[in-house]
């Protein structure tokens, strides 16, 4: 039993046995060092997994853990704690690889990829200790699952099986096969609810999903997919989780070899070896040749360590990947699951068919060179702004930065390094993400990301001095002296106690979290005690003033998806129409454009891509709300030539005064937040004289915040817009609110479909009626105001057949062709084998030597022309009378050799002409193929008059032969 397994549950494993692998590791032999890797592997591997982004970013995660181990080894614990020591080492290594991937993904604009980095670093900041929950509930909703459901997991995961070779070996269609991982995947989340069980009503979204898992889904597939997710939170809160899943089956089904972890303890102890010898790093060290499976982390590890870090160019890496071979389906042995088996507790090793990484050629000097950079810079090198003989005495350190931070002084700039010694003449600029410098243990700040300090200073009595010039800083002092923060505006000492300061373009604003804080204006007038949980504002020339605490109310993306920002999520354009926005004459939403802006994240980009413009330069809307006091604040885009001296803002008629309201950059600018009056239930708004800049988004705060009832956002999510229904389907709808409601109703037209009470808010139509329906859904919040969805369409087509045609099969036939004569089998006996099936296809691979055959009626439901195909292994053919008479059948397509189960066109035979046929009209319509061994199956699908494909025929539009 693996180590993992007793960490997991909680048995301990006793302390002798451990204490001695521990104590053999710390004697850096390659053996014992790869015991102990291959003792945590699993349950190290399923810890990243739990945070990473990507499989990438585990290897690498998995390799730059062992490494700190290996450096911080002879402080491990000699007992079970060890596992939780790992673990926290590699805590701090994901929380910089995720930092990292989220400002690359903002700056793709790259959504799917920036809501699985943000779902990792929410994990990590919630993680109270580095317990592994999220891998032991893996194992027990995994040990849960039925049999099948294991064994499709199985196939995916451990055989490298993709959905059309599931397809047609599990029988069903690509879509189906995608539903049921997206269920599985789903369940097996530790967090995961029933919507996440529940897969997505269209099945080319779980396809997507899956192809996307798998590497596959090509550019403008992610575009759609990405489109398709922001639209619903619900939604896109999901797929995080399937990723989330995706990922932690990777890590247990990849098994990682005894081979791979000697690797790795092999590389570790030559890298120790020349930490404790750098003379020999000039040297070339090629590793031994080892077998496929052994792993390519290390070689990525070196790169990406080595620029960031190092400070050297990319070293090349030869890296070749070898990709499991999936097998031909029903050929093989299939490995089933246990509804006992244990994720975490699979044999290392397995089967060939694994995803397995080589190294090609050796490990060149460079690499080597960046990984020992974590064991201590070697001598003799170019002095650089981080020595202290640089400058003035230090009075800082730098203790973490995530890249891109430069240290300051004079014309001199150089990378701001972890370590690095900050003079009293030294700036910071924090870069794209954030850095921590630390005062002598007395104070701890952290430069939020985009964030200038022009210089680090100590007053006489020791008092740490920070001069902020732009952006914000998260302060925490824990010792006397304390900390003094001076910007353009005023100044802010603290004593022990925690805040942010932020310098804006004409005012510092100050948010007290907790201790002694107190802030003065420049001219040293208005000194104020801020109090914990209170934000002061401190503009030029005036003395400090205290804000009033508000709440969030709403903010809307005009325009745009819903966002995220700032933890409060606003609605889209389409969800604000429903919610009492409405648009002025000559206002209009402007078309996309990719906004660009420094110090943004992702979903404020998103929200500047588009916005308001309006006819002459005037944008004009109003919004339904409760009268009283509000704080309003404006986000602009494409401000590049935006005057504020010509701005204009009125509010129900009434002109705000605006100086000093603008907060502007180079490509946006915020406007507020400004205190606003709204009377008579709605707010008329105004903005004139902002030229080509377009109102991008809209942010309401106020006394009662959530509770405020305004109307309701109600968007219905499913079924899709335009999507067709047949008369004796089954409809859900579906709808997403925003806000405080009593109930949800459904209308068609005037008609009441149904009525909701709680979440989810969906009703069940069970014979909608034919034809084109108009559907919307009706909010009704806690004060009795309804707020109306905009309109969803979808048509429904009358549905004839009663759900199933005939199956017939006769047993103990060899060979593959049709026989058409005396010997025909329907002629000399009866089946051994009868049934109906609900679509117009058999199982796959379910016998060998038989003859089958299906017959019945097929009811078109729409007038018009039809195209017929067949599927068949082995030959087989497709017969369809003019009427429902039997007799009259004639051959209308021929497959004359093996198929696959969904390969509707590989020959020209298997394609019918085009047939006329009347709605409502039933025709006998019959399917026979012939199988010896191997792959079987049968199948008949059609295009529709209006060019629905349906491949197979479901059983709406069949009803059984009755011999």
């Amino acid at each position: 039993m693996h180590l993992v397994d007793l960490a997991l549950y909680g048995t301990p494993m006793p302390a002798p046995d451990f204490a001695a692998l521990i104590s053999k590791a710390k004697s850096g032999q390659s053996e014992a060092i790869a015991a102990l890797i291959e003792a945590v592997v699993r349950d190290l591997r399923a810890f990243l997994a739990t945070y990473a982004a990507s499989p990438a970013m585990l290897e690498e995660a998995h390799t730059a853990t062992w490494i700190q181990v290996r450096k911080e080894l002879a402080a491990c614990p000699p007992s079970s704690q060890a596992v939780i020591w790992i673990r926290q080492r590699a805590i701090a290594i994901l929380k910089n690889l995720l930092e990292e991937e989220s400002g690359t993904a903002i700056a793709a604009r790259d959504g799917l990829r920036h809501l699985v980095v943000q779902d990792g670093l929410e994990g990590l900041q919630a993680l109270v200790s580095p317990s592994n929950e999220g891998a032991a509930l893996l194992n027990q909703r995994y040990a849960a699952l039925d049999e099948a459901d294991q064994l499709l997991l199985s196939r995916r995961y451990g055989d490298g099986a993709n959905l059309n070779s599931l397809a047609s070996e599990l029988g069903g269609s690509d879509g189906d096969i995608a539903h049921r991982l997206c269920r599985c995947r789903g369940s097996l989340h530790w967090r995961s609810t029933d919507a996440d069980r529940r897969p997505s009503d269209d099945p080319q979204v779980a396809i997507a999903i899956d192809l996307m898992l798998g590497g596959t889904l090509d550019a403008v597939g992610r575009q759609a997919l990405g489109t398709t997710l922001m639209k619903d939170l619900g939604r896109a809160a999901g797929f995080t989780r399937q990723v989330r899943i995706d990922l932690m089956l990777q890590a247990v089904f990849g098994a990682y070899t005894p081979e791979q972890a000697r690797q790795l303890a092999g590389t570790l102890a030559k890298i120790e070896h020349k930490r404790r010898n750098e003379s020999s790093l000039l040297q070339v060290v090629a590793p031994p040749r080892v077998p496929v499976g052994s792993g390519s982390e290390l070689r990525q590890t070196n790169d990406r360590i080595g620029n960031r870090q190092a400070g050297v160019p990319e070293a090349a890496a030869a890296i070749t990947t070898t990709t499991r071979p999936v097998p031909r389906a029903g050929g093989g042995s299939r490995r089933r699951g246990s509804s006992d088996q244990n994720l975490l507790t699979r044999a290392p090793g397995g089967d060939g068919n694994r995803q397995t990484l080589m190294i090609g050629g050796a490990i060149a000097v460079i690499g080597l060179m960046a990984l020992a950079v974590l064991w201590g810079r070697g001598g003799g090198a170019a002095r650089t702004l981080d020595d202290p003989a640089v400058g003035a005495s230090s009075v800082a350190t730098v203790v973490a930065t995530q890249g891109g931070a430069h240290l300051l002084h004079k014309d001199i700039q150089s990378p701001a390094r972890v370590g690095a010694a900050l003079g009293a003449s030294h700036g910071l600029d924090s870069g794209r993400g954030e850095t921590t410098v630390e005062f002598s243990g007395v104070a701890r700040v952290v430069l939020n990301p985009s964030t200038l300090v022009t210089s680090f200073a100590a007053l006489p009595d020791r008092t740490g001095q920070v001069h902020l010039g732009r952006g914000s800083l998260q302060i925490n002092v824990t010792a006397q002296p304390g900390l003094e923060v001076r910007t353009a505006q005023g100044r802010v000492t603290f004593g022990i106690g925690r805040g942010v300061v932020s310098s804006e373009a004409d005012r510092t604003l100050v948010q007290a979290q907790g201790g002694s804080i107190t802030v003065v204006s420049t001219a040293g007038g208005g000194a104020m005690q801020v109090l914990p949980e209170k934000r002061v504002e401190i503009l030029a020339g005036a003395p400090p003033r205290l804000l009033q605490p508000s709440s969030f109310v709403r903010g809307i993306n005009f325009g745009g998806p819903p966002v995220t920002i700032d933890r409060k999520r606003w609605l889209s354009q389409r969800e604000a129409m429903s919610a009492g926005l409405s648009l002025g004459t000559g206002t209009s939403i402007a078309p996309q454009a990719m906004f660009t802006g420094a110090g943004l994240d992702f979903d404020r980009k998103t929200m500047l891509d588009t916005g308001l413009v309006g006819s002459g330069g005037t944008v004009q809307f109003t919004q339904v709300m409760p009268a009283g006091d509000y704080d309003l604040t404006l986000w602009l885009a494409n401000t590049a030539s935006l005057d504020e001296s010509h701005l204009t803002l009125t509010i129900n008629g009434t002109p705000l005064k605006l100086a000093g309201a603008l907060l502007k950059r180079d490509t946006w600018a915020q406007l507020g937040p400004l205190p606003i009056r709204v009377g008579q239930g709605r707010m008329e708004l105004q903005l004139g004289g902002q030229g080509n800049a377009r109102v991008s988004g809209m942010a309401l705060e106020g006394p009662g915040g959530e509770t405020v009832a305004l109307p309701a956002a109600v968007v219905i999510t499913s079924p899709i817009d335009a999507a067709t229904f047949y008369g004796n389907q089954k409809i859900t709808l579906r709808a997403e609110v925003m806000g405080l409601v009593k109930a949800v109703q459904f209308f068609s037209g005037d008609k009441l479909l149904g009525e909701a009470l709680k979440e989810p808010y969906s009703v069940t139509v069970t014979r909608p009626e034919p034809g084109e329906q108009r559907i919307v859904a009706r909010a009704i919040n806690l004060v009795g105001e309804p707020s109306e969805s905009l309109p969803l369409s979808f048509s429904v087509i009358p549905a004839f057949g009663t759900g199933s045609i005939l199956l017939e099969r006769w047993h103990g036939l060899p060979g593959d062709r049709i026989d058409h004569g005396k010997n025909d089998p329907k002629v000399t006996k009866p089946p051994q084998l009868a049934n109906d099936l609900k679509e117009f296809a058999t199982k796959v691979d379910w016998g060998e030597q038989y003859y089958c055959r299906i017959r019945g009626y097929v009811h078109p439901p729409l007038t018009g022309e039809y195209v017929f195909w067949i599927v068949t292994d082995d030959e087989g053919e497709l017969l369809l009378s003019t009427n429902e008479n039997a007799k009259e059948a004639i051959r209308i397509a021929h497959n004359p050799i093996a198929v696959g189960s969904r390969e509707w066109t590989k020959t020209p035979s298997q394609q019918s002409r085009s047939i006329h046929l009347v709605a409502g009209k039933r025709y006998f319509i019959e399917l026979r193929y012939k199988e010896h061994e191997g792959g079987d199956h049968g199948a008949c699908g059609w295009k529709l008059p209006n060019g629905t494909m349906e491949r197979p025929i479901p059983g709406v539009h069949l009803s059984p032969y009755k011999p």
